[in-house]
């Protein structure tokens, strides 16, 4: 009953409990760590794409008017004018800092955005001709009855018929100044957190929490492997067993998993997992994005890998010592009993000799 009663506990509480902890152990290294996630964004890779669809989507969608909305491909080709990987880079950063900021508690209010500041000034400056020039390049031509400028509009959105590239990109450069005077100088990427007062414990605590998960986690798996490992052993060779054998069926997995996130084959599944992605049957990464992207999410894997088998070879060596430990102790049987002497009848006990 004892032994059914441990075996409940380690199947149904220390298994459980023991992946759960592992498992934050493994994601605690960069998790929370700010370097990491700067260290990732210094691929320039990670930009192409943002300038290909997202940027133009996203600045049709909130820097534009709607009546001035551009086709996308001729804002993408136009944007690359203005806007480099460099300055994607420098904003993905400064996000970052942000986020990290709210998060160790100096700041209370999270704000998502890109500032537009700089990409206006070169636009109204010394790009404003080549801006233009590139737009016009890439827009369509006009459909039959369609208006080169939308009413209320102000800048082109097709070629009309008979005009040319070069006079379709002086009539944009000319317009692109009244354009920008009511232009917001920022995309926000989500909405502003704020915390105040008694919610302001999320903000500041949020790192703190994470490793007082962890102690709690650890801390509660190992006493229900204490408690199981002494409720079904009778003697310290049993209660060995018992501790060190669901600690191997732990350690061993744990050290494979790591093994296998360092090796070429979870590169390769991360590969095809982002090859797969599509819509209409098209990919939805480009090449250079797709291998960028396989690269951040690599280098998380990688490093949450050297932490499973950090873990994994230490909790493999203490199952062994213990295990190891239970062989060398003597058996119930091996231990000689107490001499029990029986008296004869009629036979005098003999007197010891002091």
């Amino acid at each position: 009953m004892r032994k059914l009663l441990a075996l409940c506990i380690i199947v149904l509480i220390f298994f459980p409990l023991a992946v759960a902890a592992i498992a934050m152990l493994s994601i605690n290294p960069w998790i929370l760590d700010r370097d990491f996630y700067i260290n990732l964004l210094g691929d320039r890779r990670l930009y192409d794409g943002l300038l290909d669809d997202e940027l133009p989507a996203r600045f049709n969608e909130q820097v534009l008017p709607q009546v001035d909305q551009l086709p996308a491909a001729a804002l993408a080709a136009a944007l690359r004018e203005v806007v480099t990987t460099d300055y994607l880079r420098e904003q993905a950063i400064t996000i970052t800092n942000g986020i990290f900021d709210f998060i160790d508690g100096r700041v209370n209010t999270l704000e998502v955005y890109l500032d537009l500041t700089p990409v206006k000034a070169q636009i109204a400056g010394e790009a404003r001709a080549r801006f233009a020039q590139a737009l016009a390049a890439n827009l369509p031509p006009c459909s039959a009855g369609q208006e080169p400028i939308a009413p209320g509009g102000s800048v082109y959105r097709c070629i009309p018929s008979g005009t040319s590239v070069d006079e379709a990109a002086t009539i944009i450069e000319d317009a692109l100044p009244r354009l920008l005077e009511t232009a917001p100088s920022r995309i926000n990427l989500g909405k502003p957190v704020r915390l105040e007062g008694a919610d302001w414990f999320l903000g500041a605590t949020v790192r703190r929490g994470l490793n007082q998960t962890i102690g709690f986690l650890i801390a509660i798996t190992a006493i229900a492997w204490l408690l199981a490992g002494f409720i079904a052993g009778h003697t310290w060779r049993e209660r060995m067993f018992w501790l060190g054998v669901p600690l191997l069926l732990v350690a061993i997995p744990t050290f494979l998993i790591g093994l296998s996130l360092n090796s070429e084959i979870a590169t390769a599944i991360i590969r095809g997992g982002l090859g797969s992605v599509t819509v209409n049957g098209q990919a939805v990464y480009t090449s250079g994005f797709e291998d960028a992207l396989a690269a951040v999410i690599g280098a998380a894997i990688i490093t949450s890998g050297n932490t499973l088998m950090s873990v994994g070879a230490v909790l493999t060596l203490a199952g062994l010592g213990l295990f190891i430990a239970g062989l060398v102790q003597p058996s119930a049987r091996g231990r000689g009993g107490p001499t029990v002497t029986i008296p004869v009848p009629g036979e005098k006990p003999k007197r010891s000799d002091y």
